[in-house]
């Protein structure tokens, strides 16, 4: 029954029974149960739209890093990923080291020397995809200094048109 039906019916009942001051209390109990029902269903779905929007930023990230020859940081990745959708997401190996560590990082990788159109092309995107991980990061309230410095620093070059 949907929330109008249901205020509906109490107004019917009050009017058949005659106890408006019921009624009206028995509104109020509605309107509360309905706005917490909202907020709890927004709150669940904003978590799984940013927890879907993370997994096909990782599962991307993923594919460029393998399709490169970077084995160690694809497979880095392909497990966190894996992890995303499942009840216990990995959120420490992903704001970890591994990821936006120092030499041999995810983050740190350049997929390619950059000769081809497809070569820049993907290079871009790689830097567009830990841009918009560092952003899920911080939403999901992860970030750390180092996921928000890299993304900065990625958001500038691409400003400049540097890749």
């Amino acid at each position: 029954m949907s929330f109008r039906g249901a205020v509906a019916l109490v107004v019917v009942v009050a009017v058949f029974f005659e106890r408006w001051p019921l009624a009206f209390l028995a509104v109020l109990i509605l309107a509360l149960v309905y706005s917490v029902y909202r907020i709890v269903k927004d709150r669940k779905t904003t978590a799984v739209n940013m927890n879907e929007a993370l997994d096909k930023d990782l599962h991307h990230l993923a594919e460029l890093l393998h399709k490169y020859g970077h084995q160690g940081q694809a497979d880095v990745v392909d497990q966190i990923q894996r992890t995303v959708e499942t009840p216990i997401p990995d959120y420490d190996r992903l704001a970890g080291i591994e990821v936006w560590g120092g030499s041999g990082a995810v983050w740190e990788v350049r997929l390619t020397p950059r000769t081809s159109s497809e070569q820049k092309g993907d290079e871009k995107s790689f830097l567009q995809t830990i841009i918009r991980i560092a952003s899920a990061m911080d939403r999901l309230k992860i970030g750390t200094e180092r996921s928000r410095s890299t993304a900065k620093i990625f958001q500038e070059w691409l400003d400049k048109g540097n890749i």
